[in-house]
């Protein structure tokens, strides 16, 4: 875990740290997306523990064990806990199956872990007052912010696992997908399906809301636009990308900006799908990750940790150096 300067790539500081003390961690691997307050980074490492760090200078606050390898990112209910103590969660889900509630400031665990009968693979959605956790098991919970109690009268099933992180379509609808190759619309209020659409391999990557379409990435290497709140397609037909696209696509400059395994950067037009640029911008790299919005440019980064800089109107990229202090 790294933090740069956005101003000239700076590096700031690295965890771990290159000391005694931090060559004895090992975190195998960052899967998931970290969250940022302005005094702490929370996220989870493949070895299982749940890290926060301070902002300023990526020291370690706390750890917390968990059963299994973490393959999601983390969802803080407030965005600033010291303002709201008594609510302030840190929900994590591991791949031991539970789903851990922890006070952000010291680590604890706010009350005993939700048990969701399999594998967490997907950041939970945290809602009004619901966090919504998706299982390998191909169920859908809704439960309780405070008591993890489920607040639906059965999870929604699907018929294979769930792994997409579930993202609202609007207050009364909730997305998620996975490998049995559908994604599905769900009322947040009893979860009950409202739309499905199926493609040729499993929903991974997350979908992006916007002007109310869902642009949902696949596995079979297509994008697909559909009409949120009835699943139709709104493009004559889906992108197509060489490979499997596991990243969340992102809107700049009216550029639907989309990278696929193989570290092909595509930039489509939003309202039909056709490409903008001439050819994809080739990375040459494996790209997992969601790419950042950074002003007017995206930043994508690769397995190998190289980061890259995308033009979106143009689709020129650039190899971004960063800088040591």
């Amino acid at each position: 875990m790294a933090a740069l300067d956005p101003a000239d790539f700076t590096r700031r500081w690295v965890f771990p740290p290159d000391t005694e003390q931090g060559k004895k961690l090992k975190l195998e691997a960052i899967y998931g997306t970290p969250v940022a307050t302005k005094d702490s980074v929370y996220f989870g490492g493949y070895d299982g523990n749940v890290y926060a760090l301070s902002s300023l200078d990526g020291s370690l606050r706390w750890s917390f064990p968990t059963g299994g390898p973490i393959i999601g990112g983390v969802a803080l209910l407030d965005p600033d806990p010291k303002e709201h103590p008594e609510r302030a969660r840190l929900f994590v889900g591991s791949d031991d199956g539970k789903l851990y509630a922890l006070d952000p400031e010291d680590g604890s665990q706010k009350h005993e872990p939700f048990d969701a009968g399999d594998s967490i693979w997907a950041t939970p959605l945290v809602a009004g007052s619901v966090v919504y956790v998706p299982s390998v098991n191909g169920k859908l919970y809704a439960l309780d912010e405070q008591t993890l109690q489920p607040v639906w009268d059965k999870p929604f099933e699907a018929g294979a696992g769930l792994v997409t992180d579930p993202v609202l379509a609007d207050e009364n609808t909730i997305l998620v997908g996975g490998i049995d190759k559908s994604l599905y619309a769900l009322d947040t209020g009893n979860g009950k399906v409202k739309w499905s659409f199926a493609a040729n391999n499993w929903f991974w990557g997350r979908p992006l809301v916007a002007d109310g379409k869902a642009y949902a990435p696949n596995l079979d290497g297509g994008v697909y636009a559909l009409d949120a709140s009835t699943g139709k397609p709104v493009w004559d037909q889906p992108f197509k990308g060489a490979e499997a696209v596991r990243s969340s696509p992102l809107l700049a400059a009216n550029v639907l900006v989309v990278a696929d395994k193989a570290g092909n950067v595509y930039g489509l037009d939003p309202a039909t799908g056709v490409p903008k640029w001439s050819g994809p911008a080739v990375l040459a790299k494996t790209v997992l990750a969601d790419s950042i919005l950074l002003q007017d440019q995206v930043l994508v980064l690769a397995q190998g940790g190289n980061l890259f800089r995308i033009d979106p109107r143009a689709g020129v990229s650039s190899l971004v150096q960063v800088k040591t202090p």
